[in-house]
């Protein structure tokens, strides 16, 4: 009896094993296809890459701006979940979104319904400095927005315009809690000296700090999120830099089953 109930187990496991493997390969984008009913089954090619109105905005734009990183212009109208549209009518599978700034996919029914509400109307016509003069409920937003997914022992948190700003934010609230230690815990009690030699760029107002980066690493394009970037040298030629320190970061070897001494150390 004990055999057959262990039997029977066993059967309905692989059963549920086999329609979970089928959901998987016959739904491959169930999750996006609930947002997106309309987001293509796989990419669409019209023209060769770059098409010719690819081809001749850029050229446009280039007189007027620099264009020399630019991919191609996007069709934002005919961009939908996953796929991102050219010009030309290409829609591509999109792996890159913006250097992840497009997380949830391209013109997300929430994000959409969101745009057309009265707080955000409100926000985008009439920006305050929010640091000087925070607007009526932006504290809520704040609060939804940030601290409801903070990670645990995170109580506080302060907006960035971007990713570099982020960047070069963290750099300095780093640097302020060393320098309040250093003068016994507080923050904002500086010396007539401090605050003479700054305007100077001296220390001991300028402190000659450092940020210890990897190398290979991109953190912006300010000039101290350069000074920790490694990566292209086209990003930071030309530019004034801090004299800052770099490390190799650990790098796997693959395939792991193969290198497992190695990749131990």
């Amino acid at each position: 009896m004990k055999r057959f109930i262990q039997g029977q187990s066993s059967s309905r496991q692989f059963a549920q094993r086999r329609a979970l493997l089928q959901m998987a390969r016959f739904q491959p984008f169930s999750v996006a296809s609930r947002w997106f009913p309309n987001e293509p089954a796989r990419p669409i090619i019209k023209t060769a890459f770059p098409g010719p109105k690819t081809q001749e905005s850029i050229a446009k734009y280039g007189e007027i701006s620099c264009n020399k990183q630019q991919h191609f212009p996007i069709d934002l109208q005919e961009s939908v979940g996953n796929y991102i549209a050219d010009v030309d009518g290409n829609k591509y599978l999109d792996l890159f979104t913006s250097i992840s700034c497009i997380p949830l996919g391209y013109n997300h029914p929430e994000m959409a319904k969101a745009s057309k509400s009265d707080l955000m109307k409100q926000v985008l016509t009439v920006r305050t400095g929010l640091s000087v003069n925070p607007p009526l409920g932006y504290l809520e937003v704040a609060e939804k927005a940030f601290m409801d997914v903070a990670p645990k022992g995170m109580t506080r948190v302060g907006g960035s315009m971007c990713g570099t700003c982020s960047v070069e934010a963290s750099f300095k609230h780093a640097m302020m809690a060393y320098a309040g230690k250093k003068r016994g815990g507080s923050g904002d009690q500086f010396s007539k000296e401090e605050l003479e030699s700054v305007l100077l760029n001296q220390a001991p107002g300028s402190p000659m700090y450092s940020v210890l980066s990897f190398n290979s690493g991109f953190h912006g394009r300010s000039l101290g999120a350069l000074s920790a970037t490694r990566t292209n040298p086209l990003h930071k030629v030309d530019f004034p830099a801090f004299d800052w320190p770099s490390a190799e970061p650990p790098r796997y070897k693959y395939p792991l089953s193969e290198n497992a001494e190695y990749n131990k150390e």
